[in-house]
């Protein structure tokens, strides 16, 4: 029997800036050096160091970069001639920012040997393509239905000497588009500290992904942000039609998601998670580790600074995600938002959702705050939650679970509201549940948080005094 509640009260959100470790400016103009950085290989054990590397053709197959003619790419050899001409300080600026087109499968290793990479290296390992002279590649990749097949970068970065480490197909992506394009059968994994790690993408600032997969890829750092298709966000992010599958592992105290690590303002619509995600500390999430919304979305061209706005809607998640710690959901970790707009619309979970405490088969947690970070700016925003189903099993070990959000927190006049929400997963916690959300809290001001038409159809099983059918507990 379908049960509705609305519940409308003072709450909110403490925000703050996500991407990595806060935004930051594009890259400046000095050189980083970071083929060096690759062959610093001393924690590596030397069964996991692949022997050499592709070695580059003399050319493309074709084309002359133009939208028209771009620039073609049909074997191992073209795409490391790419990397080469990429990481030249003569000929980067003839080709970072032009359009490029695979026009065949890519076979880097064989994908029957990468069965074993993640204890033995095959045969050529992967240098993510940066670009000399900081021209981070800003053009158009566009794989035309294509897979690169057997990627494997396995690295362990000097902290002391080497900064900006990021893995993937690229290592840093600006203003690009990528498309039309599948990773298959690949390894990315860092045994130490790094920005980021992705199968596309260690990076990204203001770029656009879409029709991108991912088939059998593995993405495992030890430390730092890791995101089955995106390491980690500066600025803006947009991301549509993409699928991830494999396995994403964070090992420390980062984020982990299905899509990407984490991103503040974009949008992510219409994606699939079928990756397994782990979170060794807080913040997994099937399609993001953790989201947010800026007061005011500063550009680092102050004249186009614009209201942030962030959205994921039409996503679903068939991974097991799990925190061994704090905040994860079957679509996002944790979402924190202020004075922009934030909506989370038409997400659906069918994996299992595990961890500590602020477990939710959507969204592990959220904090909405008002006037958090910029009291004067001029849009006023709320977090929206609508139209999103959970199927999949919720259970936390200590703290707050629910169907949809585990743990909401409300404070300076913030505004969140929640409608048509639907749970079917098993619940189960030792504290605060309920079929749509575990606990709320509110504090610091006159917030207001309505929840309505939304129901409940899984059984609820804990072992403390607070659970309930649609809500555990208001503070």
């Amino acid at each position: 029997m379908k049960k509705a509640v609305a519940i409308i009260l003072v709450l909110v959100l403490a925000l703050l800036l996500a991407g990595c470790g806060g935004k930051k400016a594009p890259s400046g103009g000095e050189d980083v050096s970071h083929t060096r950085a690759y062959e610093i290989a001393s924690e590596v054990p030397q069964e996991r160091v692949a022997a050499r590397r592709i070695e580059p053709s003399s050319s493309f197959a074709g084309g002359d970069g133009s939208e028209a003619d771009p620039y073609r790419i049909s074997t191992a050899a073209e795409l490391a001639y790419f990397a080469e001409v990429m990481k030249d300080k003569e000929k980067v600026e003839d080709h970072y920012d032009k359009h490029y087109v695979l026009t065949a499968d890519i076979v880097v290793n064989d994908a029957e040997e990468m069965k074993t990479a993640a204890t033995k290296a095959p045969e050529y390992g992967w240098e993510p393509i940066h670009g000399a002279m900081s021209r981070d590649f800003a053009g158009v990749f566009d794989g035309g239905g294509h897979s690169i097949v057997g990627l494997y970068t396995v690295t362990a970065f000097d902290g002391v000497t080497e900064t900006g480490s990021r893995i993937g197909l690229f290592g840093r992506l600006d203003n690009a588009e990528i498309r039309d394009l599948t990773i298959a059968d690949s390894y990315f994994c860092a045994l130490n500290r790094i920005e980021g790690a992705g199968a596309l993408v260690g990076e990204q600032y203001r770029s656009v992904f879409e029709n991108c997969r991912t088939e059998r890829v593995d993405v495992i750092v030890n430390d730092g942000r890791a995101g089955g298709l995106i390491g980690c966000c500066i600025d803006t992010l947009q991301v549509r039609s993409c699928e991830t599958d494999g396995t994403v592992s964070a090992k420390q105290l980062n984020y982990a998601g299905g899509i990407v690590s984490s991103f503040s303002d974009g949008s992510i619509e219409i994606c699939v998670n079928r990756a397994d995600v782990t979170s060794g500390g807080d913040l997994a999430g099937g399609i993001a580790g953790y989201v947010s919304t800026s007061a005011q979305l500063q550009s680092w061209e102050k004249e186009s600074a614009r209201p942030g706005s962030t959205t994921i809607s039409g996503c679903s998640n068939y991974g097991e995600i799990v925190s061994e710690k704090r905040s994860s959901g079957g679509i996002a970790g944790s979402v924190w938002g202020g004075n922009s707009d934030a909506l989370i619309t038409g997400c659906r979970n069918f994996g299992s959702v595990r961890g500590k405490e602020s477990i939710g088969g959507i969204i592990g947690e959220t904090t909405v705050s008002k006037n958090y970070i910029d009291k004067k700016a001029d849009h006023q925003g709320k977090l929206t939650v609508t139209e999103c189903e959970n199927a999949g099993a919720v259970a936390a070990t200590d703290g707050t679970a629910s169907g949809i959000i585990g743990n909401l927190h409300c404070r300076n006049d913030a505004s969140f509201e929640m409608t048509k929400c639907r749970n079917e997963g098993e619940i189960t916690c030792h504290a605060m549940s309920g079929g749509v959300l575990g606990y709320i809290l509110a504090d610091k001001g006159s917030s207001t948080v309505l929840v309505s038409e939304c129901e409940n159809a899984g059984e609820i099983l804990g072992d403390a005094s607070c659970v309930g059918g649609i809500l555990g507990e208001i503070s």
